[in-house]
């Protein structure tokens, strides 16, 4: 489960506690903060944040400030993950070189495509940085995702490796409910990777023509 903060000290520390007593204590929590915070404040809220055992903390800071998530990561005692807005490869660089993040978020829509994020996955386990895709957005995006995360070994190779996760989004988005004919579902936490040609996705032209219309 994975649950939004970046709303001030207080509504993040009293929320994420309740959320944590809420699900229990085998459920993996993650926050994620939308670049909300600067670096001091990130790591003031982050380290009361971490008391409710997190999986990791997403996005504290601005996306492209690599000293801030190695100062960061430095300072809390949790996997600190984000990249989720930066384009193509050669933007990820200095932050998987620098072991800024633990964890790498690239979005298949917005790094460049399927291309551009095996070049990018390939820097990630070059440097022994995890990646997890993104994923928030239209049916079409969670298809690409869907079909790029099957591409992906789980990381490190080892007895017990960290899992590959999918960010399957339960908000209100009629695009990624209402815009595929067979639309994506989980059972039981699992989700089967699209079978048909291409991203495995027909569009509902109706609900198209809906949405598009001026």
């Amino acid at each position: 489960m994975k649950m939004k903060v970046g709303f001030g000290a207080d509504y993040d520390i009293k929320n994420v506690a309740a959320v944590r007593k809420a699900i229990g204590d085998k459920i993996l929590l993650a926050v994620d903060a939308n670049c909300a915070y600067e670096r001091s404040s990130a790591i003031a809220i982050g380290q009361r944040l971490v008391e409710n055992d997190l999986l990791w903390f997403e996005e504290p800071i601005s996306s492209d400030d690599v000293e801030g998530y190695s100062e960061i990561r430095r300072a809390l005692k949790v996997r600190i993950s984000g990249a989720e807005q930066l384009r193509g490869h050669r933007a990820f660089r200095r932050m998987v070189q620098e072991r800024a993040l633990d964890i790498i978020q690239p979005d298949v829509c917005i790094c460049g495509g399927f291309t551009e994020y095996r070049k990018i996955a390939a820097m990630a386990s070059a440097n022994h940085v995890r990646v997890i895709p993104h994923m928030f957005g239209t049916a079409i995006r969670l298809n690409a995702t869907l079909h790029m995360l099957a591409a992906l070994p789980n990381w490190p190779r080892s007895h017990e490796p960290f899992p590959t996760l999918l960010e399957f989004d339960m908000s209100e988005n009629a695009l990624r409910t209402e815009l595929a004919k067979e639309p994506v579902r989980h059972n039981a936490g699992m989700v089967a990777i699209p079978q048909a040609p291409g991203l495995g996705i027909e569009i509902n032209r109706e609900v198209l023509a809906r949405y598009t219309q001026s």
